[in-house]
């Protein structure tokens, strides 16, 4: 058996793998609650409040794709918004159901090289994005931590988020400097086949060509705090549309904390995770079981539905572009990384 059929059964491996967690956790949270008053209170639950959920789902994908086009035009790449819009869309739609191998930024990726034939722009273009997306995430918990008190002092999570933050920090200094560069110089000659020399390289290309737009980054990392913002106020609409109400500083620490283990794949689409810590996190501060498994649930299934409905736009662009093409930009975009 080659490398690569070893490969595949991997990946196929860990995907059941990752079914069988989000099954998991899902079963243990659904058999904890009480169904009669869990039924109770989503018949009286604000339609309003959860149509403000909704908006605030349409809102944070527009942001996303403003932060986004503004990192394009400071480099001369002009895409209308409503292309980028529906880029964003397709690729949460099919970050769904594509192995982690191929995820939402390789289908990102390869519409907008579709649309622009700009492969170094584009690739650099969604790095940024995620990066700076991150720094604001960290920035954002980090605050959350700093006032959370004794909340959370056993798990100790404030450590590791600071660190986190130092070290990346310490990274892009190290990144931009000339010493690394010659460096890294040394070891493209000799290891010009390795991936990860070849991402390192392109990860610093690709600081050092946006650090010529200071503002524009500066502007970038502020919609990105708008972003969690929002969603914290996403998570807050959703639980007063069940009139779960706590003192939304709680929100500001756990939500964006939330987001982070999101980001730990060990679920299909963070199924399981998402609801999981949820309640483990709001538990702590008297919010009751039953309420929420209600909220983490509902913010699942707005999540998720507004996501499939990227479905309609890939349906619209569909002859346009072929599933089969889509799975093989990994390739391509493994191929601009190495150039």
């Amino acid at each position: 058996m080659n490398k690569t059929a070893k490969k595949t059964i991997a990946q196929k491996l860990f995907y059941v793998l990752k079914i069988l967690i989000s099954i998991s956790l899902l079963t243990y949270l659904l058999l904890q609650i009480d169904w009669e008053k869990s039924f109770n209170t989503i018949r009286n639950a604000n339609f309003i409040w959860l149509a403000v959920a909704i908006l605030f789902s349409l809102l944070d994908m527009m942001l996303l794709t403003y932060k986004w086009n503004l990192l394009l035009k400071v480099r001369g790449m002009f895409v209308s918004f409503w292309r980028l819009f529906t880029i964003n869309m397709i690729g949460g739609f099919w970050g769904l159901f594509l192995p982690s191998s191929l995820s939402t930024d390789v289908v990102r990726g390869y519409y907008l090289i579709k649309s622009s034939s700009d492969k170094a722009i584009s690739i650099t273009s969604i790095f940024v994005d995620r990066l700076f997306a991150m720094f604001a995430l960290f920035a954002f918990v980090g605050t959350g931590l700093f006032f959370s008190g004794d909340i959370l002092k056993d798990l100790h999570i404030g450590f590791y988020i600071i660190g986190f933050f130092v070290l990346s920090a310490i990274g892009v200094i190290v990144l931009n400097s000339n010493k690394f560069s010659r460096l890294m110089q040394n070891f493209d000659e000799r290891f010009s086949n390795n991936n990860l020399v070849n991402k390192v390289i392109k990860l610093r290309s690709a600081l050092i060509e946006y650090s010529k737009y200071p503002s524009t980054l500066l502007y970038s990392f502020v919609v990105s705090l708008a972003i969690q913002l929002e969603r914290v106020f996403w998570y807050i609409a959703i639980a007063w549309a069940f009139g779960v109400e706590i003192p939304i500083v709680y929100y500001f620490i756990f939500c964006p904390l939330i987001i982070v283990i999101l980001m730990i794949p060990v679920s299909i689409g963070g199924l399981g995770v998402r609801e999981g810590a949820f309640v483990a996190l709001f538990t702590l501060v008297g919010m009751k079981m039953d309420d929420a498994v209600i909220i983490s649930f509902t913010s699942s299934l707005i999540a998720n539905l507004f996501t499939i409905s990227g479905g309609l736009f890939y349906l619209i662009y569909k002859s346009d572009h072929k599933i089969e093409d889509i799975k093989s930009a990994k390739i391509q975009i493994n191929e601009t990384e190495q150039t």
